[in-house]
C-alpha cells in the first residue's frame, strides 16, 4: 500500500512542517486519503483556535482573510493563461492546499504561543525615593499613595480572576469594587484580599512588623505557603492587624485609622507609638539616620502630630515634650568623597 493512502493527520502535519519532501506532499494531496486527512487536519486546527475577545494580539477572521487573499492571488496568476485550464485548475488546487495548510498550522502554533505567553504579562513598577511621597492610579481605576522608600509592582492590564499587585514599603489603597475580580496586595509576609475598600499597608521588608489598617469596607488577611492559602482573619473599619516578622506573633487592635493614613496628606501622626517606631518613621520621612543611643528610649511611648514641619522643627518639638536630647553630626563625607545621610544621635535626658 502506498504511503499516501495510509497517512494520518499527525504524520501529515509533520511532513508539512518539515517541508523537505515536496514530491511526497504533492502525491498525498492528489490521493483521496490524503485529501481527507488534509481537510480533517484543517478543521481540527481551526477549531482549536478559540475566539478570545480579550486577546487583541490575534484576529482569527483577519488571518483567514489573508490566507484567502494569498490563494486568490495564486488563482489570478493562472487565470491569465486560459490554455490548459484543466491542468491549471489541478495545479491551483495543489498550490491552494500547500499554501493553506502550512499557513493554518502556523496560525495555530502562533496562537498557542500567544496564549502560552499570557502568563508573562508586562509589568510596571513605581519606586518612591526616600524622603518623598507620590500618588498613583492603577489600570483598574484603583487610586492610592506610596510612602517614602516604597515600591509597587503591577500588571499593565488586569486580565486574571484577581487584580494582584506587589508592595514593598507603605501604601494606601482605595480599591475599585469588583465582586468577581478581587483586589489583592501581596507583601513579603502576607497578602490582603479586598473587594472595594480603603486601607493602609505598612510592609517594609527590613522592618520588624507588618501592619494593615482598615479605613472602610472589609479585608481578609491571607498567609501564602507555596500553593496553599490560609485565611488568618478579617478586619473591620478602624482595626489594625499587626504581624511581628521576627516572632510570627499576630494581633488585632482597635485604632483610629486616620492616624495611620494621614501620612498621604503630609501629616505624621503618632498615637502612643514607641520611640523606636517614631525614629523609624522619621528616618524614612526625612531620609536621615537617627540612632537611639540609650535603650530605655526605644520603649518610651510618644503621642504627637506633625504637619509640614522641617526635621529641625520636629526635633525641637519632640525635645520639648519628651525626655530626650540629641546631637546633630550633619552629613558626613565618606572616604570615596560622597556624603552620607544626615546623622543624629538621641540620648535620654533626665528630668
Amino acid at each position: 500500500m502506498n504511503r499516501e493512502n495510509n497517512i494520518s493527520a499527525d504524520e501529515l502535519k509533520k511532513i508539512i512542517l518539515e517541508g523537505n519532501n515536496q514530491e511526497l506532499l504533492e502525491s498525498i494531496i492528489e490521493s483521496s486519503q490524503g485529501q481527507r486527512e488534509l481537510y480533517r487536519l484543517a478543521c481540527q486546527l481551526w477549531k482549536e483556535i478559540p475566539l478570545d475577545n480579550e486577546n487583541t494580539d490575534f484576529d482569527r477572521v483577519r488571518v483567514l482573510d489573508r490566507i484567502h487573499h494569498q490563494i486568490k492571488l495564486e488563482e489570478e496568476i493562472f487565470i491569465k493563461k486560459p490554455k490548459d485550464s484543466d491542468k491549471l485548475l489541478k495545479i491551483f488546487s495543489r498550490i491552494a492546499a500547500v499554501l493553506f495548510i502550512p499557513l493554518l498550522l502556523a496560525v495555530g502554533f502562533l496562537y498557542t504561543s500567544i496564549s502560552g505567553n499570557k502568563a508573562s504579562v508586562s509589568y510596571s513598577e513605581i519606586y518612591v525615593p526616600a524622603g518623598t511621597r507620590t500618588s498613583f492610579i492603577l489600570p483598574d481605576g484603583t487610586k492610592g499613595w506610596l510612602n517614602s522608600g516604597s515600591t509597587l509592582r503591577f500588571p499593565n492590564r488586569f486580565t486574571n480572576k484577581a487584580r494582584v499587585v506587589e508592595l514593598a514599603g507603605e501604601g494606601y489603597f482605595k480599591a475599585e469594587k469588583k465582586v468577581h475580580q478581587p483586589f489583592i496586595v501581596k507583601t513579603k509576609t502576607i497578602s490582603i484580599k479586598v473587594y472595594g475598600t480603603a486601607f493602609n499597608v505598612y510592609a517594609y521588608p527590613d522592618e520588624s512588623s507588618t501592619e494593615v489598617v482598615l479605613e472602610e469596607g472589609k479585608v481578609e488577611i491571607i498567609k501564602e505557603t507555596g500553593d496553599k492559602f490560609e485565611s488568618i482573619c478579617y478586619l473591620k473599619p478602624d482595626q489594625a492587624f499587626i504581624l511581628d516578622q521576627k516572632t510570627g506573633s499576630k494581633r488585632i487592635v482597635q485604632v483610629d485609622a486616620t492616624g495611620y493614613t494621614s501620612w498621604k496628606d503630609g501629616k505624621m501622626v503618632f498615637r502612643y507609638d514607641t520611640f523606636k517606631n517614631v525614629v523609624e518613621k522619621l528616618n524614612r520621612w526625612y531620609n536621615v539616620d537617627i540612632q537611639i543611643k540609650d535603650k530605655f528610649l526605644e520603649t518610651y511611648i510618644y503621642y504627637g502630630t506633625f504637619q509640614d514641619e522641617t526635621l529641625d522643627e520636629v526635633l525641637r518639638l519632640i525635645k520639648m515634650t519628651a525626655p530626650i536630647q540629641y546631637r546633630d553630626f550633619g552629613r558626613i563625607q565618606n572616604t570615596d568623597g560622597t556624603f552620607g545621610k544626615r546623622k543624629i544621635e538621641l540620648y535620654y535626658r533626665k528630668p
